[in-house]
């Protein structure tokens, strides 16, 4: 065999095998997500001497329904993951910083073209409210007065991010907040930690510029 034969061999075998060579695998995913937030209140009072103290509990629960649908033709496999946020209520009843509380992770398998569903639900959250009154009474009826006293402490739900992810690559993303899927926010679910810590920091000094005014 020449080298003119051998060569033309070589090239003859080489665009069969691109003919027929399979195309590279696409992955593309999107995502659709819906969440419920579930309440539950409790109310309760008591009375000590001239004191009344009424409290209230507020309980709430998170349901999640997510929707991961494989755009590519052949199987796939995706990692989805889906994070709640929430906000600390301060004793003056205003909400903190938003920050991520509970995080869940879910590997699906989709066939092409075709749509998985999958649903969570998040632990309980609760905050609770104490109105404490006093009425102190003086020698006559009109030196009566009275005093009250209003405290509220625990989480409220914010909301929540879901992501598609395919090695390590964000795919598809949904909240319930558009302003949950800045790049700040993606960044915080790698980073829940530092996330957080930047959170406080960023309260704590708006506190201090309040108290500065």
């Amino acid at each position: 065999m020449n080298i003119r034969t051998a060569l033309s061999i070589a090239l003859t075998t080489t665009a069969f095998s691109l003919a027929h060579a399979k195309p590279a695998q696409t992955h593309r995913a999107s995502v659709a997500a819906s969440g419920k937030l579930e309440k539950n209140s409790e109310r309760s009072k008591s009375e000590k001497g001239s004191s009344v103290t009424k409290t209230e509990t507020e309980t709430q629960t998170y349901l999640l329904d997510m929707k991961v649908n494989n755009l590519s033709p052949q199987e796939d496999t995706f990692d989805l993951e889906w994070f709640f946020i929430k906000r600390p209520i301060e004793s003056n009843g205003s909400k903190g910083e938003p920050q991520i509380c509970e995080k869940g992770k879910e590997t699906l398998t989709i066939a092409g073209r075709k749509r998985t569903a999958h649903k969570a639900e998040s632990k309980p959250v609760s905050y609770v409210e104490t109105k404490t009154s006093k009425e102190s009474s003086g020698n006559s009826s009109n030196n009566n007065s009275s005093s009250s006293k209003k405290n509220i402490s625990g989480d409220v739900y914010a909301g929540y991010i879901v992501v598609v992810r395919r090695d390590g690559k964000i795919l598809a993303k949904s909240s319930n907040e558009r302003s949950f899927l800045s790049d700040k926010w993606l960044y915080s679910i790698d980073n829940p930690i530092r996330a957080t810590s930047s959170s406080k920091k960023t309260s704590s000094s708006k506190k201090k510029k309040a108290k500065k005014k």
